[in-house]
């Protein structure tokens, strides 16, 4: 027992650790670079990232996690990589032939240079991802960490040059190659592995069908995350998706630099669990830890967004202060959340949150979509209500789903408290003055 906590606290140290410097460095960066830039460039940005997110959804077919999770022969990442690598050069002909398309149905001229150029991305990740996932399955964080850090110190310094040059949003986009580019050959120089072409349809057929419900989440996170920016876009405008993606960045700012990479961690190590009690063990830890501290952050955001916001990032990003109020209202919640998914993965209790998480991404959709018809405002609530209602519905498939982790009084307080901390921030900001963009 004391060996596999203190692996777990090791791999812990170096995840977070290197999380934090890369998440620390790349929003100091993007602040500089937001202070040099309109958020109408930003949310131009938000809308070419929805070609390059839709990318990292089919990248590998979910065969990345399900290589780490069934601790495959390192010979068969050559399998993902040979995958990803056909997958860029078909997507990058896609970007090519819809580019002008794209331009004209939105009325963004830019599109058709932005998508085509955006495109690049996916031929660095063809390495680094299945270099990454070699890394991960030997539990080899400390070369994980290069991917964890270069990517965004690279991104965000090429993108602060060129935007002091006058050079917009293709600073962002330039920047965002660059970071990839300098991470892939980083971890090709620190990898033992010679990535080659290899391809066997007898090994991959169990890979993909085992990715097809992790693809289905990520299809999730993509209508959620990214293909949100399409409808504001066009019924609000690219000021508006910048303000709205700025937004959700800065209000995730602190745990998204630590509680992801925790997790990511735990759900190595509750893979390889067999005892339930130890599940339930280390899960109640990290509720404990990780929901107080989380409420705090949101308490906090919601106090200290108004004098901080126009402070660092200039004037012209005032309508940003509550939007970030209200969606970090969301975020213990959220992580919660992310806890029971994560914890059921690990069990391989993937089917109900798979149905759960198509469903949400729906109705989350759907509902900006009609939201963004009336106004920003309109927008972030909607999203805001969605995502609580969420969490309830979330809270229940996961303890009908598996009897591994019941539900302990410690976290039922916890999540009334987060809860209850939400639905405040809510009705307080809902009559509120500070929207400004309408």
């Amino acid at each position: 027992m004391s060996s596999v906590n203190g692996r777990m606290v090791n791999n812990m140290q170096w995840n977070i650790s290197a999380t934090f410097l890369g998440r620390l460095a790349g929003p100091l960066l993007q602040l500089l670079v937001a202070r040099l830039l309109e958020p109408a460039a930003f949310g131009l940005f938000a809308v070419v990232l929805v070609f390059v997110s839709f990318a990292e959804v089919i990248r590998d077919f979910g065969v990345t996690q399900i290589f780490v999770m069934r601790q495959s022969p390192d010979h068969h990442i050559n399998y993902q990589f040979t995958l990803q690598l056909g997958l860029a050069i078909v997507l990058a002909f896609v970007a090519l032939i819809l580019a002008p398309v794209a331009a004209s149905a939105l009325q963004l001229d830019a599109l058709s240079v932005l998508l085509p150029l955006s495109a690049l991305v996916l031929f660095a990740t063809a390495i680094s991802d299945p270099l990454g996932a070699l890394f991960l399955k030997k539990q080899n964080y400390k070369a994980y960490a290069l991917r964890q850090v270069i990517t965004p110190l690279v991104s965000g310094l090429v993108a602060w040059l060129l935007a002091a040059n006058g050079y917009g949003v293709y600073a962002l986009v330039i920047g965002l190659i660059a970071g990839h580019y300098a991470t892939a050959l980083l971890m090709w120089l620190k990898s033992n592995h010679q990535l080659r072409l290899q391809w066997s349809k007898e090994d991959v057929a169990p890979l993909l069908s085992g990715g097809r419900h992790i693809m289905a989440q990520r299809m999730s996170g993509f209508l959620i995350n990214s293909l949100d920016a399409i409808p504001i876009s066009y019924n609000l405008g690219t000021a508006q998706v910048g303000i709205y993606r700025m937004g959700g960045q800065l209000a995730q700012l602190g745990p998204n630099i630590v509680l992801p990479q925790a997790i990511q961690v735990l759900f190595t190590e509750f893979s390889s669990f067999k005892d339930k009690t130890q599940i339930q063990r280390h899960f109640d830890r990290y509720v404990m830890i990780a929901g107080p501290a989380s409420i705090v952050y949101a308490i906090a955001a919601y106090l200290l967004a108004p004098p901080l916001i126009p402070w660092l990032l200039g004037p012209q990003w005032v309508a940003l202060v509550p939007v970030i109020q209200l969606m970090s209202a969301t975020v213990p919640t959220g992580y919660l959340a992310m806890l029971n998914y994560e914890t059921a993965r690990s069990m391989a209790v993937v089917r109900p949150f798979t149905y759960y998480s198509v469903l949400r991404s729906i109705v989350t959709l759907g509902a900006i979509i009609v939201a963004s018809m009336y106004s920003f405002k309109a927008v972030v609530f909607s999203a805001a209500c969605v995502a609580i209602i969420a969490t309830l519905v979330n809270e229940l498939v996961f303890y009908r789903s598996q009897k591994a982790v019941r539900l302990l009084a410690s976290k039922l307080v916890i999540l009334c408290l987060a809860l209850a901390w939400s639905i405040f921030v809510a009705v307080s900001l809902y009559h509120s003055p500070s929207w400004s963009m309408g």
